[in-house]
């Protein structure tokens, strides 16, 4: 079987970069040929970057141009589809989809609805050469009005995204929450979804290991200063709205009063204004309900540091107000951190299925205190979670995602 990956940024500081080069290595190891196809940087003119990753997959890089035509038609996209790209990502993959180059495949899957799929769609003039396999992954498709979260917002997008669901030969989402709002708001036909999730970027540790692991993170953090010496409640994920930090800081005074050397740590990526504007949101909470000396607000997590941090928190909080999935869940469970998670996140699922910590509604910080107090105040409950949480990584490992994912190639091509 021949396969065409697509990855919207495919590159070695990329901690998705990592997850897909593994998961494509292990496919490529089970006997399917597999190729990555990716963005790469814009040059003056467009461009195909063909090379070799660490694994030895072939990567083909789509190096769209920055010409003075480029600038108007990023304006014009931006207007218009909501990702000022659009047009120009459009214009390269149609000179890369040449006949003979579809021809050395037999199918093509490709990471996000929106707006990867459509502009691969819009490509290839809405025909089917190959089949297609679209991956829904939560931010292509899922809107929030309240946050201003989501590309469907634009009723051109929104039209756009059910037209290339249901030009899709299949979808594969991440959640049972992504595959019914495919179904229900979408129409996309349910006997043509498949939810599959991507793999974790860390493989659980065996159960043996896990409490060495824990003491030798917290220890080495703080020492190093990274984390206080406390009980340590961490979130890592974009500094948006979506994420629902602030519900975390507003449950801290609730918290304090069971469990006074409780910190809470948030990790994540704050690079254009809105980022900005909500971390210092969550500095100026913190300070009105007089629990700042509590809150620690970090830059992005570098991919090697990931599972130390996770393995020094008591728990990982996703209180998301809309998430596909949220993987930094599973990837707290391979080193045995349970998790407080919001329903509307597609993980809440899993959590449930494997009694890996707690659920409760976006938007309820006084929940979301109770159920923190209780898993910290109660060991047994916590070491109950714990193991959940770890048998939980395990469903989302490398081996078992790549059989997964070859057998919807298999049912596909059937």
């Amino acid at each position: 079987m021949r396969v065409l990956y697509f990855t919207g940024a495919y590159r070695p500081d990329s901690m998705a970069s990592h997850t897909h080069g593994d998961l494509v290595a292990a496919l490529r190891q089970r006997g399917a040929m597999v190729d990555i196809l990716t963005i790469g940087s814009a040059d003056q003119e467009p461009a195909v970057d063909d090379f070799r990753d660490r694994h030895g997959t072939r990567v083909f890089a789509l190096r769209p141009g920055r010409s003075p035509l480029d600038r108007v038609l990023r304006r014009w996209s931006a207007y218009r589809w909501g990702f000022a790209p659009f047009v120009s990502y459009t214009r390269i993959f149609r000179r890369f989809f040449t006949a003979e180059r579809l021809a050395q495949y037999d199918l093509i899957q490709i990471g996000m609805a929106y707006p990867y799929a459509t502009i691969v769609r819009r490509a290839l003039c809405d025909t089917h050469p190959l089949p297609v396999i679209v991956n829904v992954t939560g931010g292509d498709i899922l809107t929030d009005d309240e946050t201003g979260y989501g590309y469907a917002r634009k009723p051109a997008s929104f039209r756009a995204i059910r037209a290339t669901l249901q030009w899709a030969t299949h979808v594969q989402t991440l959640s049972p929450l992504l595959a019914e709002e495919v179904v229900t708001r979408y129409g996309c036909s349910p006997d043509r979804i498949t939810v599959q999730a991507q793999q974790s970027g860390l493989e659980p540790l065996p159960p043996e290991q896990i409490p060495a692991f824990r003491a030798a993170s917290r220890a080495r953090l703080v020492a190093d200063g990274v984390i206080p010496n406390g009980r340590l409640v961490v979130g890592i994920g974009r500094m948006l709205g979506i994420k629902g930090f602030d519900d975390v800081i507003r449950a801290l005074p609730g918290i304090l009063a069971m469990q006074p050397d409780v910190f809470a740590l948030f990790a994540g990526p704050a690079r254009d204004p809105a980022s900005r504007a909500y971390v210092a949101s969550l500095l100026d909470l913190a300070c009105d309900l007089d629990v700042a000396d509590h809150v620690i607000i970090r830059p992005q997590v570098d991919h090697a540091d990931v599972a130390a941090l996770f393995a020094a928190a008591d728990i990982v909080v996703i209180p998301s107000l809309l998430d596909g999935l949220n993987m930094t869940g599973v990837e707290a469970g391979a080193v045995g951190t349970p998790c407080v998670v919001s329903d509307a996140a597609g993980l809440s699922t899993y959590i449930q299925h494997y009694d890996a910590g707690m659920v409760v509604p976006p938007r309820a910080p006084e929940k979301c205190a109770q159920v923190m107090t209780e898993l910290l105040g109660c060991p047994d409950r916590w070491r109950a979670a714990s193991a959940g949480a770890r048998a939980m990584a395990g469903f989302f490992g490398l081996a078992r995602t790549a059989d997964a994912f070859l057998a919807v190639y298999d049912r596909v091509m059937c």
